[in-house]
């Protein structure tokens, strides 16, 4: 909070307060949340004072010197800071809407995050500042010196950059359109991207333009260069990127947005891939690069989850055909048992008869086993019908609200059981069931909202007494809500 006493001191004049400054320069100043309203504060010496959420909306800070100050969130809203001094002030999330900056000096400021819609920054230094998310729609920055300038996010539409010198400013995401005026700009070099360093506690700039760190724009080349820019958006991949995925969400990003088509796809080192796309000047690029990013992501991830789906589908597959080796292993195991058995019998008829006959009976026995397995599995369908008729119609009605692929898949695994079903006289149709059962619940661990789905196919498995073993769905089964 504000010292009261300090407040009331300025507001007295500016003549006594200078003087009071002067006569106690190691005092420290805090006027934070203070009101100065339309006050007359010409040519105060505001140095390294705290003004954070100050209100000097309307406030004559002509020739005032603020260098160093803290300005944090302070309402500026149509101040007269004309010619003031702002050397290294911290402006952070300020408010200067449509205040007057006619020749300020603002070298090394923080203005990052602040509000300077319709700003007078005719002729201000701005060398160093950090102007990174700052609305400056139809600032007037005309003849500004904006060398070594952050505008990384920055809003410059409708702004007068006219005969402006922007020389080694980054404009990383910078936002301007065709009503930007940039007629004489000055312009060496620029940057186009910059990433923060914790180590070093700044930001690196990076892709420098020209590429040519000997080279320099020649006149009229940087507005050519940034109106070729106003109808491209840059998609950077800077891990790789899954093709497959990308020209999905690029069809689904047309359908939304019109006149879109790549320009160019370059590859950069390390892997990386920038796509650029040619879009109309006034579309929003922002919007279109954004929603390409989230496009792109939600088609990885769609991709990734079929991926996954297919390899469990597979482990089932594999799994079904082990136990299938081991039955049959297992019966030759026997069989052999009893060829040894027969082999160390000492008479030869005997001999004889269990090589023919008891090979026979053998091979009986496990042809009336697997009979007597089908048998039991037809007893438990009949049983059960009228359950599972209405479990197969609800799996149905489920399955038409999938997407095209899954449900065409679904339906088709249904209609199989189906057939399946109408003739279980055969040890190999519980199997065969259990593998269709086995792919459904695949199908519902990759469609999104499934889970009555997967109960569902879960119940059915029991009625048909099948022993189904659940996958890892996206997320845990809750019980089911069918009667």
């Amino acid at each position: 909070m504000a010292n009261q006493e300090q407040v009331e001191l300025l507001k007295q004049g500016v003549q006594g307060w200078n003087q009071w400054r002067e006569e106690h320069p190691d005092i420290e100043v805090d006027l934070s949340e203070a009101n100065f309203y339309k006050a007359n504060l010409t040519g105060a010496n505001l140095i390294e004072v705290d003004l954070s959420d100050a209100n000097l909306s309307m406030t004559n800070l002509n020739r005032a010197n603020l260098d160093g100050a803290t300005l944090v969130g302070v309402n500026l809203i149509g101040a007269n800071l004309s010619r003031a001094e702002l050397r290294q002030a911290n402006l952070r999330v300020a408010y200067l809407n449509r205040a007057n900056l006619i020749g300020a000096d603002l070298i090394g400021a923080d203005l990052s995050d602040a509000n300077l819609t319709r700003t007078e920054l005719r002729r201000a230094n701005l060398i160093g500042t950090n102007l990174s998310e700052v609305n400056l729609n139809g600032a007037n920055l005309r003849n500004a010196c904006l060398i070594d300038v952050s505008l990384i996010a920055s809003q410059l539409l409708g702004s007068n950059l006219n005969f402006a010198n922007l020389t080694g400013a980054c404009i990383h995401d910078w936002h301007i359109n065709s009503a930007t005026l940039l007629e004489g700009v000055i312009c060496e070099y620029i940057y186009l991207k910059s990433e923060w360093s914790s180590l070093q506690q700044k930001y690196l700039l990076s892709d420098r333009r020209p590429s040519d760190p000997n080279r320099i724009f020649a006149p009229g080349e940087f507005q050519a260069f940034v109106q070729k820019a106003l109808s491209t958006v840059d998609l950077i991949f800077a891990d790789g990127i899954d093709w497959q995925a990308f020209f999905q969400s690029f069809q689904e990003l047309r359908s939304q947005y019109d006149n879109l088509s790549i320009q160019a796809i370059e590859k950069k080192s390390g892997g990386a891939f920038v796509i650029r796309l040619e879009v109309p000047p006034e579309a929003d690029k922002a919007a279109i690069e954004s929603q390409a990013k989230e496009l792109y992501e939600m088609k990885l991830q769609l991709q990734e989850q079929r991926y996954r789906a297919e390899l469990q589908a597979k482990d089932g597959q594999i799994s079904l055909y082990q136990e299938q080796l081991e039955f049959h292993r297992q019966n030759n195991t026997n069989l052999m048992e009893i060829v040894k058995t027969m082999a160390e019998k000492e008479t030869p008829n005997i001999t004889n008869d269990l090589r023919g006959a008891n090979i026979a009976n053998f091979a009986n026995q496990v042809r009336d086993s697997a009979s007597q397995t089908a048998s039991n599995f037809t007893q438990t369908v009949n049983s059960n019908i009228d359950d599972i008729t209405k479990l197969i119609a609800v799996l149905r009605d489920t399955a038409q609200t999938f997407p095209d692929e899954q449900r065409e898949e679904a339906l088709g695994h249904l209609e199989d059981l189906e057939e399946d079903l109408k003739s279980p006289n055969s040890d190999r149709t519980p199997r065969r069931i259990k593998a269709t059962l086995a792919a459904l619940l695949t199908i519902a661990g990759m469609v999104a909202a499934t889970t009555d789905f997967g109960n569902n196919v879960l119940e059915l498995s029991e009625k048909l007494g099948i022993e189904l073993i659940q996958p890892h769905l996206n997320q845990q089964l809750p019980p089911s809500q069918s009667k």
